[in-house]
């Protein structure tokens, strides 16, 4: 359990890194861990996808702006408990006063969180920014983000906040009906009256109906461009992933190619030397053979003048005798 703790810090600590150095920070501990023996914690991070600039930017903040992001967590708490009130006869003013508390951190996050993106890389784009506000919202008031913030870190964005808090939200701005003045200054009951009293009540239900079912449909479509972002991110980031690694493997191929081609060439220099020494050798051996025929036929020469040297002494000799 202790080594998943640990296991969970480190990836933590990749995800709040500069955005450039993920990768290879990432593949850094995926072989330091399969060094090590952990196989399944290799994997597990050698799988980890490279987050979107505008995830990168919300991960920044949990590292550099942690106190400020517990806040925004904490407003967006208190306007979910507000709203939750509402829904039992509660007062709206608490779920606006925590609604704009949470949305005046959540702006203020953001602009902390473009400055960095725009240090990090280039300034992004009103899709990025928007992307950025929207995740920020999400961890705030949707319960779908909790998982998030117990670990700490995003790879890819989040929805936008679920239809009852955005109901909620369009209940919070709506006219308080207290403040209708009324029609008589002294109360009188007037049982005849009470059908006309209703229809403002059954507009405002009508348009609330109305305006849930457009925040439904608007949700709907959100959720849809979300998703399709998402499949698209993690496509794109998959599409860099295999160029990364068929880069890698290009790296690695030339490198052996240049070592394999060093070697040759170290060898063939050798055997070059080799040669040539063996060469000289030859010529060497080649001399004194050559010399030693030399000296063989002169001896020869010689030994055939004793010869007849001896032959003509015998001849003398045998005349010498005769007479």
């Amino acid at each position: 359990m202790a080594r998943r703790s640990k296991l969970d810090t480190e990836i933590q600590r990749l995800y709040g890194l500069p955005f450039g150095e993920f990768t290879a920070a990432r593949n850094t501990l995926a072989k330091q861990l399969r060094k090590q023996g952990d196989k399944d914690d290799a994997e597990e991070v050698a799988s980890l996808p490279k987050p979107t600039v505008s995830a990168w930017a919300v991960n920044h903040l949990f590292t550099t702006d942690s106190e400020r992001m517990e806040e925004l967590l904490a407003s967006g708490e208190n306007a979910r408990k507000a709203l939750r009130s509402i829904l039992s006869g509660g007062d709206p003013g608490a779920l606006r006063e925590a609604i704009q508390e949470a949305r005046d951190l959540a702006n203020e996050l953001r602009d902390r969180a473009v400055a960095a993106v725009a240090e990090e890389t280039r300034r992004p784009g009103p899709a990025i920014v928007e992307r950025i506000a929207t995740n920020l919202q999400s961890l705030a008031f949707s319960p779908a983000a909790e998982p998030v913030l117990q670990r700490g870190w995003m790879d890819v964005d989040l929805p936008p906040p679920g239809f009852e808090v955005l109901a909620g939200l369009q209940l919070a701005g709506l006219p308080k009906r207290a403040a209708k003045p009324a029609p008589h200054p002294e109360p009188r009951p007037e049982p005849a009256k009470k059908p006309a009293a209703a229809k403002p009540d059954r507009k405002a239900d009508e348009r609330l109906k109305e305006e849930r079912e457009e925040t439904r449909l608007r949700e709907r479509r959100e959720r849809e461009e979300v998703q399709a972002r998402e499949r698209r991110e993690k496509e794109e980031a998959r599409a860099r992933e295999r160029k990364e690694k068929d880069e890698a493997r290009q790296r690695e191929r030339l490198a052996r190619a240049k070592a394999q081609k060093e070697e040759a060439a170290g060898r063939a220099d050798f055997l070059r030397r080799k040669a040539e020494q063996a060469e000289r050798a030859a010529e060497e051996a080649r001399q004194r053979f050559e010399e030693a025929e030399r000296l063989a036929a002169d001896a020869r020469k010689r030994a055939d003048e004793a010869e007849r040297a001896l032959e003509k002494a015998e001849k003398v000799m045998g005349t010498a005798k005769g007479r």
